[in-house]
């Protein structure tokens, strides 16, 4: 999950959907309520990179503003499901700090593109 600086924010997004899947393919094999999160955690990270896929193919500024921030608001939902999991301490340890790293990451940087394309 190492990201380079310059990477292309649609593959970025996409590349953490993946690891988000990986990451709820285990919780939903716990038992109790760790499955649901693990849910919620991927319809989440997944609707980041789907809206960011649509954003490349917007009609207008105003609908590439949109998709990007749908884009933020589902980046900031997967977070929540990620700080949730992280104080119940549910699956790996290690790759759920690394995808709370890069959640904390990404909606620094949808928070900059959608503050940037406001001002258009």
């Amino acid at each position: 999950m190492a990201y380079r600086n310059n990477e292309d924010l649609t593959e970025r997004s996409f590349r953490f959907s993946c690891d988000v899947y990986d990451y709820c393919d285990e919780l939903v094999r716990l038992s109790g309520l760790a499955p649901r999160v693990g849910y919620q955690l991927f319809d989440a990270a997944g609707s980041v990179g789907a809206n960011r896929t649509e954003a490349k193919s917007a009609s207008s500024r105003r609908d590439f503003r949109s998709k990007n921030s749908i884009s933020l608001r589902e980046v900031r939902d997967a977070n929540f499901w990620l700080r949730l999991a992280e104080a119940k301490k549910l699956g790996n340890s290690a790759l759920r700090h690394r995808l709370l790293d890069e959640s904390n990451q990404l909606i620094s940087i949808y928070v900059e593109v959608v503050r940037n394309l406001r001002d258009l």
